[in-house]
């Protein structure tokens, strides 16, 4: 079992040497009931037996990153970009050149998880500060990128907030060893990372897991994973789907709001067969169970969903700028969500209603409803729209608004003042990347 810190505990401090190349424990195991035990135990020779079969073929669909020769070549080209000094005319690499205009440090590790997968690591630091006083952003990447890709995104979090900035590429992705047969794998990666921290001596609350599309999903499984541990880490979840089995399902039911019975009986006849086929083979990655484990003050998400108006006017719902055709609405953590926000609207209505009946007892039906409209209007300010050509799933944070017309940015800007509690610090309104990323998958 690996060796956690809680925030009671006195932090273990790696030395410089373990710290560069650092050697993950295995993760600990979660608290399980005795029946589930026993039920994981009797399907173990069919899990074992499907993940033979399927787990490779549905690992080169889930990332791609790491077998599609196009991606590959795609992301070393990338971290050529940022890693060759030739490239640069100043002979120094560009890495080197970028932190220093930002006034920051950089460390590049190696993580080496307990089966021994070597995982690549840039973090960036602000340097004269103590560690442990200092936030992290922990960055998990889409299916098609790697680090290399968001290292101006790093860098420009860095410097807006203050914080340390870690980039890292699964196995098998760019420079990383191994290779994923398993949700599992990748899991044990994402954990590498947060284990890394907390050994470091960096408390929980100072750990933000930032992830987009499929590292969305890891991210919020990683942050379940460690709430189920008694540790809570914060969790900005950015466009990802609620299971592999909901996204399968979204391509049928792609921006289907209200279901009726005969969609509903469809949709629970392909889960019977997408569902066990998944889950066997180990590539569930049930996000949407794991998001909801997490405290509501230590998380957030944003998707892709344009106004009313905007949808009625679209025709074709593979218009790729307008509505994410990847992380369709039926695989969306949001619609995952849909009772707690039915629960949260109805205590929101309710306080509302009896305020105003208290300020103004002859108030109309209208009004409070009104009122009670007007006050639920935050719940929308997660839904985003996107305001450049570029494919809806894969446009960078500053093109996407809300209703409020506040970008994706200063959104997580937000989110990251609250659970860091500096709620008197700017949000700056021209927050955007030194370059506008196509993040890919």
């Amino acid at each position: 079992m690996t060796q956690t810190i809680s925030t009671n505990e006195a932090p273990s401090h790696l030395t410089e040497e373990a710290e560069k190349n650092y050697q993950a424990p295995a993760p600990e195991s979660v608290p399980v009931s005795l029946p589930r035990r026993f039920f994981a135990f009797l399907l173990k020779p069919v899990q074992f037996i499907m993940n033979m079969l399927f787990g490779r073929l549905l690992a080169f669909a889930i990332l791609p990153v790491a077998h599609i020769d196009s991606r590959i070549q795609e992301t070393r080209e990338e971290h050529n970009n940022w890693f060759n000094p030739k490239n640069n005319y100043l002979g120094k690499t560009r890495l080197a050149v970028e932190t220093k205009r930002y006034s920051l440090t950089y460390n590049l590790l190696n993580v080496t998880t307990h089966d021994d997968a070597i995982l690549e690591t840039l973090e960036l630091k602000q340097p004269h500060h103590i560690p442990a006083e200092t936030n992290h952003i922990i960055y998990f990447t889409g299916n098609g990128s790697c680090y290399e890709d968001i290292i101006n995104t790093m860098l420009a979090d860095a410097k807006e907030f203050t914080c340390n900035a870690i980039g890292f590429n699964l196995r098998g992705v760019v420079n990383s060893t191994g290779s994923a047969s398993s949700e599992t794998h990748l899991l044990t990666d994402s954990i590498a990372q947060v284990q890394r921290l907390l050994d470091k001596g960096i408390p929980p609350e100072k750990i933000i897991l930032k992830g987009h599309s499929l590292g969305g999903v890891l991210a919020t499984l990683t942050a379940a994973h460690f709430k189920k541990l008694g540790i809570e880490v914060k969790l900005f979840n950015d466009r990802s789907l609620s299971s592999v089995t909901n996204f399968v399902i979204s391509f049928f039911f792609p921006e289907s709001k209200h279901l009726n019975w005969i969609q509903k009986g469809i949709i629970w006849g392909i889960k019977a067969i997408v569902y066990p086929f998944v889950s066997l083979s180990g590539w569930e990655l049930d996000a949407g169970s794991a998001y909801k484990t997490i405290t509501d003050d230590n998380k957030d998400y944003i998707l892709i969903r344009p106004n009313e108006e905007k949808r009625k006017e679209i025709k074709n719902y593979n218009y790729g700028s307008s509505i994410d055709c990847v992380v369709r609405q039926y695989a969306s953590i949001h619609y995952s969500e849909k009772p707690e926000r039915t629960k949260q609207k109805a205590q929101i209505n309710a306080r509302t209603k009896e305020a105003v009946l208290h300020h103004t007892p002859n108030a109309t039906p209208e009004e409070i409803s009104a009122a009670q409209k007007e006050a639920r209007a935050h719940l929308k300010t997660r839904k985003m729209q996107n305001f450049s050509s570029t494919v809806a799933h894969g446009a960078h944070p500053s093109n996407l608004r809300n209703p409020q017309n506040e970008t994706a940015q200063q959104y997580f800007a937000r989110f990251f003042n609250r659970v860091t509690q500096k709620q008197d610090m700017p949000i700056n309104p021209g927050h955007i990347s030194p370059r506008p990323l196509n993040l890919k998958g």
